[in-house]
Formats: C-alpha cells, structure tokens, sequence
C-alpha cells in the first residue's frame, strides 16, 4: 500500500468516525419494568440495526448525520415501536422504550 493511500485511509476513517451519530438506550416491558433481551433494533431502510443484549441495552453507531431516520423495534409478543429520529453532527441520542404486550393471534 502506497503513503499515499494510507494517508487518505485514515483521513477516511477520521471523517466517518468525526462526524457519525449514535444511539443507544434499553428496551423494557411496559408492564413489569423488565429488560427485553434480543429485541430487533434498527433504522428503516438503512442497514443499521441490532439486538437488545441481556440488560435491553443496544446501541447503533455510525449513523451519518444530518439526516431523518425512523427507528424500529420489534419482539415477539409486543407491540412494534416505531419514532422518528432527527440526527445532527456526532449526536448522542438516548432512547429508551418501553414496550407493551399484545396478543398473538
């Protein structure tokens, strides 16, 4: 690899981690105030996304910024939660989500 491409490499990685947002929060159950373990978390049609770990925790980085998104969470048994979220430079979002059962039919 030459100086050359190295150097604009890193400008690269320096550019999309300087001015990527973030966000993270828990995901719960409405009723009884309980984590809600691999819960899908993601942004409509991007390829951005996760699961809830043990705590309900999740967190979606490198989110380009300056842009609308709309967040999605799905678990089998509850509700769908959906919100749209306005992202500004290197933002810091926290959402938790307190999600309510339904039935499955």
């Amino acid at each position: 690899m030459s100086k050359l491409t190295f150097k604009i490499f890193i400008c690269s990685i320096f550019f999309v981690l300087n001015f990527a947002a973030t966000i993270r929060g828990k995901v719960y159950d409405e009723n009884n105030g309980n984590p809600l373990i691999g819960a899908n978390v993601y942004l409509e049609n991007t390829s951005l996304g996760g699961s809830t770990n043990v705590d309900g925790q999740y967190i979606i980085t490198d989110i380009p910024n300056n842009s609308s998104y709309t967040i999605t969470i799905k678990y089998l048994g509850y509700e769908q939660f959906t919100q749209e979220v306005n992202l500004f430079d290197k933002e810091l979002v926290d959402l938790d989500i307190m999600l309510s059962p339904s039935n499955i039919k």
